[in-house]
Formats: C-alpha cells, sequence, structure tokens
C-alpha cells in the first residue's frame, strides 16, 4: 500500500520527536492499522537508511513483536493476541507492554513509586525472574498471561486484603463467564481447574503514613502455554478448551471486571487514572467510598451497603470442606478447612479439635489429591 506524501509528511513530523527507533517504527506500523508499509516510507519517515530499518524490524520481531515482513514492506499482525497498548482502548497510557521482563511486579513497583496512576498495568511476554508466594520460582514462559496491576485504594494496610480477593474474585467470574470453566479459588488466591492450578496471585503493599499508597498485584495466569513440563500439576486454558484463547480480550474483560467487582463490594478506590500524588477526580464515576470527593457525597463507608466480598469468594472456593495444609515460614498447620471470616482468614479445625484462623501461608489441599 502506498500513502499519500501528506500522509508521510505527517508521519515524519510525529515519528521524529521523542522515543527510540524502535518504538517509532511501532507507531508507523500502528498507524497503518494492519496495512504494508513499504522500508523506503519507512526510511523516508524516520531520516534513517533502508538497512537500519531492516535491523530494526528484526530486533522487533526477536523481541516477540508480530511484524510480518513481505516483498512490498512490513506490517504488524492486528489479529495477534499479544496485549499490546493500542488494543485496549480507553486504557492505552496505562498498559505497559514488554517482549521480555525480569519481573512484572519488579517493573509495576518502580512505576508506582513514581506516582504511576491507579489500574496502570505491567505486562510481560516472557518473564526471566517470576515469583510466586514465599519466593518460589514462577514459571513465565510465551503464551501465558503474566502482569501486575497498580491499585491505589484508600485502606489502611489491614484491610489490603480486600483488594486481593477482589482481584482473585474478579478473575474467577471472568473466566467461568468468557469461557465457561469450573474454575475454583483456592485460599488465599490461587484458581484451581479440576484440582490444577490455572493461575497464581501475588500482592505487595507499599503504605504512606496509616494508609496504604498502593498495592501490586501480580497475577500469573496459564493462558496459551503448556505449564505441566515444569508444573505437572499445571495446566493451562488452552489445554482445557482444546484451542487458542485470545490474551487481550481475556485481559479486557478482567480489567472492566475487576473495577466493578471493587465498586460493586464498596472497596475504595480512586477513578482510572487518578495518579498517585493525592490528586482527587472530578468524575461522577469516583468510588472513594466514605470520601465527599464529587459525585461521591454522602456515600458509606467500605463495605457498608455492599455485599461482603468474601461471601464472593466463596461462592467459588474449593478449599472449604478439604483437608489442608498451610505453611508460613515458620511454621506449618494442618487440619479441616472449615471457613473463611470476615477479615480473610482461614479457619482450620486441627485434628484435637482447636480451631484455629491463620491469615497468611501458602495452601495446599490434601484428601488424597496430593499436593498442588
Amino acid at each position: 500500500m502506498q500513502y499519500s506524501p501528506t500522509f508521510m509528511l505527517r508521519l515524519c513530523r510525529e515519528c521524529r520527536h521523542g522515543g527510540s527507533m524502535k518504538t517509532k517504527i511501532l507507531d508507523i506500523l500502528i498507524k497503518a492499522g494492519g496495512a504494508t508499509v513499504s522500508g523506503p516510507e519507512i526510511s523516508l519517515a524516520l531520516n534513517i537508511s533502508r538497512v537500519a530499518v531492516w535491523k530494526q524490524i528484526k530486533q522487533l520481531k526477536d523481541m516477540g513483536y508480530p511484524v510480518a515482513s513481505g516483498p512490498r514492506g512490513y506490517l504488524l499482525d492486528m489479529d495477534s493476541d499479544i496485549p499490546m497498548p493500542f488494543y485496549f482502548k480507553g486504557r492505552e497510557d496505562m498498559i505497559h507492554y514488554f517482549p521480555v521482563l525480569g519481573s512484572t511486579m519488579d517493573k509495576a513497583r518502580e512505576l508506582a513509586r513514581e506516582g504511576a496512576p491507579h489500574m496502570t498495568v505491567v505486562i510481560a511476554g516472557e518473564q526471566e525472574s517470576g515469583r510466586g508466594r514465599l519466593c518460589r520460582k514462577w514459571f513465565s514462559s510465551r503464551g501465558g498471561l503474566w502482569f501486575t496491576l497498580v491499585v491505589r485504594p484508600n485502606l489502611p494496610p489491614t484491610m489490603a486484603w480486600q483488594v486481593n480477593f477482589a482481584a482473585s474474585t474478579a478473575l474467577a467470574s471472568t473466566i467461568r463467564r468468557e469461557f465457561h470453566m469450573d474454575v475454583r479459588l483456592k485460599w488465599p488466591n490461587d484458581l484451581l481447574f479440576d484440582d490444577k492450578k490455572l493461575a497464581g496471585l501475588l500482592s505487595e503493599m507499599e503504605t504512606y503514613g496509616d494508609m496504604i499508597s498502593f498495592v501490586a498485584i501480580g497475577i500469573g495466569l496459564n493462558v496459551n502455554n503448556s505449564p505441566s513440563r515444569d508444573e505437572p500439576n499445571a495446566v493451562s486454558m488452552g489445554d482445557i478448551l482444546g484451542e487458542k484463547v485470545d490474551r487481550r480480550i481475556l485481559l479486557s474483560a478482567f480489567l472492566d471486571g475487576f473495577e466493578s467487582t471493587l465498586s460493586g463490594h464498596g472497596i475504595p478506590v480512586p477513578c482510572r487514572g487518578v495518579p498517585g500524588d493525592g490528586e482527587s477526580c472530578n468524575r461522577g464515576s469516583c468510588v472513594y467510598s466514605g470520601i465527599d470527593y464529587p459525585g461521591n457525597e454522602g456515600s458509606t463507608g467500605p463495605g457498608l451497603g455492599h455485599p461482603s466480598i468474601v461471601d464472593s469468594w466463596k461462592r467459588m472456593t474449593g478449599t472449604i470442606g478439604r483437608d489442608v495444609r498451610i505453611e508460613t515460614y515458620d511454621e506449618t498447620f494442618e487440619g479441616l478447612a472449615v471457613d473463611v471470616d470476615d477479615s480473610g482468614a482461614l479457619v482450620i479445625r486441627q485434628e484435637d479439635g482447636f480451631i484455629r484462623k491463620i491469615n497468611h501461608g501458602d495452601c495446599f489441599h490434601r484428601n488424597g489429591k496430593g499436593k498442588l
């Protein structure tokens, strides 16, 4: 496809200001909307040689971007399920995609400390140093959905568990609704399918004074990867459904569902995009509970007048009623899981009849089905 001189002149002006050469080439291909752009056109727009264009394109391919080459030039595969920012309309500025990262959690924490707004998302095609609870290695091969979400709830640190429960509840609900899979929640925040691990969540928090500054929620979801080689008791959505799953659709549905879950359960957060510098917003959709931000005057406090996030979580759990073993950093407990209380703690009945509440730890289901 040959573009008009006016179009190419605009590209020249836009692409010669700021950003790496690879980013500028991506911008050109994105603006082309899946149509082919010739090497000479890119060369003209960026004032670089055609050989330099070819080298940059090769590096983009090596990094995992869906760039195709042909006799007429280059194009970006707009049907690829790689979750790049331009797919998420209305969220583009808050989506950060990296073909390879050490850890999305580390990058999200860095951005959050710099003031990244509520609902910022960091995604990696692959993670080299992904981690789970208790510093266990999380295998993050290409095809999965590996991301960390920055959330800025108006809560004290003792209430941060509400955000974690909301994330796992929203993810399970999204997969059930969109893909008709009977996923179950394992305390505290794993997703299982047929007792095999489908997803894991890990959160880290920083505070400011006596309130939360941000919670970074890391989510690893096995989608189109094959995790069983590294984790025999793990499974992917592709394995279960027998077909490839579009990660863009899945992530978009989850982000919408997560925001709805927060507001529907009265968990106080700012409007999407409000920065981490104390700035309030002026949109009526603000759901800061108990704070008189514009459009929210007279609302109730956290949880008042709203369904309990624990109740919503328990409707999808596979932990209650199971014999479990809970491992913390320095202790191990065993017993029958009988409940999750209003603080998110797991309640177990031990062999001697003692009822114990556990606030944190790694949970393993037993009942003859082995360690999960």
